[in-house]
């Protein structure tokens, strides 16, 4: 029997590994589907967005880096940090929000996109 479509392999009884961005575990049986256990899709990791993993995900505005999918436990690699606020901005982090120094004008806005915002302060 085949490995299920979530999982790599020949077959069930030479052994089936979850494709990156799933958890789980497929183990031969000798009872119709002729296996047990499954893969799982694993969400995205905290500070990133998409549907899952295996879908694939990206670091959520006002962050930057990048998650990549793995076989292994926790089944991605990578980070998101914070990206701090630019030039003339009052704020700790983009994605907390970032407002113009007095005397300053415009509106900074976290994107998915480097520098990972747009918009700027001008005098």
């Amino acid at each position: 029997v085949g490995c299920p479509s979530t999982a790599n392999g020949t077959d069930v009884v030479s052994g089936c590994r979850c494709h990156a961005g799933y958890s789980g575990l497929v183990q031969a049986s000798s009872t119709a589907p002729y296996y047990q256990g499954s893969c799982v899709e694993v969400p995205c990791p905290v500070r990133s967005i998409g549907v899952n993993l295996a879908a694939g995900c990206q670091c959520a505005p006002g962050y930057s880096g990048s998650i990549v999918a793995t076989t292994e436990a926790p089944y991605y690699n990578g980070t998101c940090s914070q990206v701090p606020c630019p030039a003339h901005t009052i704020g700790m982090s983009v994605s907390e929000g970032c407002t113009c120094k007095p005397g300053w004008d415009g509106d900074i806005v976290a994107t998915t996109e480097p520098p990972y915002y747009s918009g700027q302060c001008t005098h």
